[in-house]
């Protein structure tokens, strides 16, 4: 039987590297085994890739840095100025497109589909309203550029929420469909050998055992909320609570954060691991660490929820985000309130009742882990049923 072709479309691709890049990347391993999996991007503007250690096929449309704002490390992509793009484009004979991001290259993939008559799917990854008025400092703008992407998610046959709790987002956003909720998932699998990763990390950053040890995973940017951690450490400190954070990314204000948490006179508490791309060595951090501390209002899910998780890690959130809402307090995780000295306390309780955290532990575990092997069925499945439907001239269903 002809495999269906698929077409993923996302502006920005490896070697950055974020939740939704490490994310597209774990399913369209798994995909493409049963579909023709292309994913359509973005080249890196000003670092070499090899895209011959993916599985599937990557076709890359010319880039530039993005004027103006120097810090941003993603590329503009130019799909329109790039004519070899295009033609592989014009030629790849899709059967679905899915769009991860609404500018450029989701833009293109939108008008191919409009072009040959076939089903769009768009996912919903980033809080763009934030993004851009952070960028802007603009209302007007930021209505502008709002308008313009609603455009691409109505005018796609399907959208998806990567959680019930963003769906909100959706709404917000002027959605004039009800969005299906598609869960992210995680490759990443427990360790087997528990008490040998930990060690190992007590080893290689001198850390004692009996030692309380946070984690962060991620960029290390302010939309990320890094900051807001390195205040909840100098109130751990005042209280005289001995711990290690380790930061696992990199990112544009990594170093404004480590001169923060000099000022504030942490950092001899601090660990800076760097980008760690071996999924098995990142799976021993969450082992080691004893909480992960998520503070973003930015994130609408969070791979790294699921791979804490993973690994019995549970998270500390803050109160009125939409990680929050998609967690039970006390039960599968934690939040506290957007307060410094109030989200210290709540770690330090945490740690108080023993007993109470690992029962969090193992149902962190139990309910908030997912495969991308799981999501990926649930994803195929999906795609299955509105090209068929689009090769009957029906109009795709809601689930």
């Amino acid at each position: 039987m002809k495999k269906y072709k698929i077409g993923i479309f996302v502006d920005s691709y490896y070697p950055i590297i974020d939740g939704v890049i490490v994310g597209v990347n774990s399913i369209a391993k798994i995909l493409d085994k049963y579909v023709d999996l292309t994913i359509f991007t973005a080249a890196p503007h000003s670092r070499p890739y090899d895209d011959s250690v993916h599985v599937y096929k990557v076709v890359r449309c010319k880039s530039r840095k993005v004027p103006l704002i120097k810090k941003l490390d993603y590329d503009w992509p130019r799909p329109k100025k790039d004519k070899d793009f295009k033609k592989i484009l014009n030629e790849s004979e899709l059967d679905l497109v899915h769009i991860r991001s609404p500018f450029g290259v989701g833009k293109m993939g939108l008008k191919y589909a409009k072009k040959h008559k076939i089903p769009t799917v768009i996912t919903l990854h980033s809080q763009y309203k934030q993004d851009f008025y952070k960028a802007s400092r603009s209302k007007l703008i930021t209505a502008i550029l709002m308008r313009n992407i609603m455009k691409v998610f109505n005018a796609c046959d399907e959208c998806w929420s990567v959680s019930e709790s963003s769906r909100a987002v959706f709404i917000d956003y002027g959605i004039k469909k009800d969005p299906i909720t598609m869960e992210n998932g995680t490759d990443m699998l427990p360790v087997e050998d528990v008490e040998k990763a930990r060690n190992e990390i007590n080893d290689t950053y001198g850390i004692e055992v009996s030692e309380k040890v946070l984690l962060y995973v991620g960029r290390l940017v302010k939309v990320k909320n890094i900051f807001f951690i390195a205040d909840v450490l100098k109130e751990l400190k005042d209280m005289g609570y001995k711990f290690k954070m380790i930061f696992v990314g990199d990112g544009a204000d990594r170093i404004k954060l480590q001169e923060k948490l000099e000022k504030l006179g942490v950092q001899n508490s601090c660990i800076f691991a760097g980008l760690i791309k071996d999924r098995s060595q990142l799976a021993k951090f969450y082992v080691r660490a004893d909480l992960f501390l998520f503070p973003s209002f930015y994130d609408t899910d969070g791979v790294v929820k699921k791979e804490a998780a993973c690994q019995r890690t549970p998270i500390i959130c803050t109160e009125g985000s939409i990680v929050a809402k998609s967690v039970v307090n006390d039960h599968n995780a934690y939040t506290a309130p957007d307060n410094a000295k109030d989200y210290a306390d709540k770690i330090v309780s945490i740690f108080a009742d023993e007993e109470k955290h690992i029962s969090v532990c193992g149902n962190a575990h139990s309910e908030l882990y997912i495969t991308w092997e799981k999501t990926a069925q649930k994803t195929l499945d999906r795609y299955k049923e509105l090209i068929e439907k689009n090769k009957t001239n029906q109009s795709p269903s809601e689930s």
